[in-house]
């Protein structure tokens, strides 16, 4: 059964947009006026509300993302009225987890973030698999962007040999390891994912010391993306929810992001965690 979405909109033109995006998604779409809100989010496993309806001001809008949090759905809002963000645009972003856009931000772009964040089975999916710069160990992120360093020996056939490639499957689901001496391992993520979750909690990158970016290499990288994009450090915290100075110390270099600041950082963006750590780590 795909994932359903709800739209909350008394705006046709918005439906429209949306469906026509969903279309290459994988999920249901579903409307609902936002008046009626509370009686559709049981089904539901997503919800994304139209900020420019009518219907919506300040408080609206916090009622309506506490209600489908408070269920554990997953929320976005496209709002263009910056006025209707009133003096709560940190905990609102926050509560949505940066899913809250410019409407001017295209539909589909959005739509993808919400198919991506909504997987069921993005758990099971490596996200990025690499080598950590010690040369040994493995960084995993899975679906979710939760990310462990992955201590050698992986199991009792690895003998801790140079790895000289890795290789994901289609759906990324499992990895196959090819190694210097010729020999290959496979790495199941659910497997993985799933001892993981059993022994520790999952770790931010400036959490674990045998895996530290290189600030001088993150910072600017960020930065021509960002530049690249055509976004001010302002365009960058309004789709974030992080503040501008803390965005501004990234960029110089002068502070590390923990991996769930710096996804966020990604979808403000517009790019991928696993695009930026590839090129920082390459």
């Amino acid at each position: 059964m795909l994932p359903r979405v709800l739209l909350a909109t008394d705006r046709s033109s918005f439906e429209q947009a949306w469906r026509a995006a969903g279309a290459e998604c994988s999920f249901e779409i579903e409307t609902c006026k936002p008046a009626q809100l509370a009686e559709h989010l049981a089904d539901a496993d997503g919800l994304v509300i139209d900020g420019d309806s009518s219907f919506y001001d300040e408080d609206e809008l916090l009622v309506a993302v506490g209600l489908a949090k408070s269920k554990g759905l997953l929320v976005a809002v496209m709002v263009s009225l910056n006025q209707k963000l009133g003096g709560e645009p940190d905990l609102l972003n926050e509560m949505c987890e940066g899913l809250v856009v410019n409407y001017t931000h295209p539909v589909s772009e959005m739509a993808f973030r919400v198919e991506r964040r909504i997987d069921k089975d993005r758990e099971r999916r490596f996200e990025y698999l690499t080598v950590c710069p010690n040369g040994k160990d493995l960084l995993a992120i899975d679906g979710q962007a939760r990310a462990w360093v992955l201590s050698r020996p992986l199991s009792a056939e690895d003998d801790e040999s140079e790895v000289q490639a890795i290789t994901l499957s289609d759906d990324a689901r499992f990895a196959v390891l090819s190694f210097n001496n010729g020999k290959t391992l496979e790495l199941i993520a659910e497997h993985i994912f799933k001892s993981k979750n059993a022994q520790s909690t999952p770790q931010s990158i400036d959490d674990d010391p045998s895996f530290a970016l290189n600030n001088a290499e993150l910072g600017p990288r960020l930065k021509a993306l960002r530049l690249q994009k055509g976004l001010t450090q302002a365009e960058v915290a309004r789709r974030s929810g992080i503040h501008r100075p803390n965005i501004a110390r990234v960029e110089a270099g002068r502070h590390t992001p923990s991996l769930e600041t710096l996804r966020r950082l990604a979808d403000a963006i517009g790019v991928s965690t696993a695009e930026i750590l590839a090129q920082v780590n390459s």
